[in-house]
């Protein structure tokens, strides 16, 4: 998602087995052609895993790895506890002439930058 604040990356994702309680994860962002067998990635960072196969909900700033229009070409690579992975192929685009306008006249939530978080808060 790319707007006239940033570009943001929004995924949801849930461990593999039905925990009781908050797990560890982490996610990992890697630059176009680049994965974890040939270079490091432009971000590590942990969150926590929802309990009971409820997804959780992360967002990650790209802003400083975007390119100048506002395109971002990667992947995403996400570890549960026991450092197992799944890993997607991540490109953001604009998709309006101009992405700091929001859709129509009434902006709402989805033209408003996400909130500062980089970790899923216990609930």
């Amino acid at each position: 998602m790319s707007n006239g604040d940033g570009v943001y990356l929004s995924f949801a994702t849930n461990t593999p087995f039905k925990m009781n309680g908050f797990h560890e994860g982490k996610y990992r962002v890697f630059d176009q052609g680049v994965n974890m067998e040939n270079g490091s990635p432009l971000i590590d960072e942990e969150f926590l895993f929802s309990p009971y196969w409820r997804h959780t909900e992360v967002v990650v700033d790209l802003s400083d790895y975007a390119n100048d229009d506002g395109t971002f070409g990667g992947m995403l690579a996400v570890f549960d506890q026991w450092d197992d992975r799944t890993t997607k192929v991540i490109k953001c685009v604009c998709d309006l002439d101009d992405c700091s306008t929001p859709l129509d006249d009434d902006a709402d939530a989805t033209s408003a930058p996400p909130p500062d978080v980089s970790r899923s808060e216990k609930r």
